[in-house]
């Protein structure tokens, strides 16, 4: 077995991706920000290559166990902490598609107000945002990134959180993103089952 200071590229690699996405997120949240469209495709893009890390990740994990090898694809330290990034990335990830959701319902309330009813201001959202999150390339991405990784982590911390405001968003986008339906429902349903602990 490897050292756990031993890390290998795609780790490196992975690594870099989800500091990409830590820094950049919080930007993309701040209407006032000044990011362009080029961090908006790299965002896109690092949880593009997310999304192949974990599949990659599980199909080692499943081909050992097929073959009864012994021998894990990284330390079981480099796992844990990859258990811990990306639970960290999960709530991030989340914490930005309520908010995306929330600008994107009200604003939607506002343009269907009567033209004399419409009091109200525009929720900000940052100026280079695609006007429907359905159709936003970044959380298509975001969607899929969590359906999979739900379905193979077994955090009832997560599923709390996801449960205390991702359900809503998942509901909203669901008859709005045909596309989109099969995360959704992934994500849906994975919030309701319990961990092995039985918890609920």
């Amino acid at each position: 077995m490897s050292s756990p200071t031993a890390k290998p590229a795609a780790w490196n690699f992975i690594q870099q991706r989800l500091n990409e996405i830590r820094s950049s997120i919080p930007s993309l949240m701040d209407p006032s920000s000044d990011v362009d469209q080029m961090t908006w495709f790299r965002v896109a893009m690092s949880y593009e290559l997310v999304i192949a890390f974990i599949k990659n990740l599980v199909e080692k994990s499943e081909s050992m166990s097929e073959e009864n090898e012994v021998e894990l694809p990284y330390h079981p330290v480099l796992l844990l902490r990859i258990r811990e990034d990306m639970s960290n990335l999960c709530s991030l990830t989340m914490e930005y598609l309520c908010d995306r959701f929330e600008a994107w319902e009200a604003n939607k309330t506002i343009r269907r107000a009567p033209r004399g009813n419409k009091t109200e201001r525009f929720k900000s959202v940052h100026k280079d945002t695609p006007p429907n999150m359905a159709e936003d390339e970044l959380v298509t991405r975001q969607l899929w990134m969590l359906s999979y990784w739900f379905e193979e982590d077994d955090s009832e911390v997560l599923r709390k959180e996801a449960r205390s405001g991702l359900i809503k968003v998942c509901i909203g986008l669901y008859s709005e993103a045909e596309d989109l339906r099969t995360p959704l429902s992934i994500i849906m349903e994975q919030c309701w089952v319990p961990n092995e602990e039985g918890s609920s």
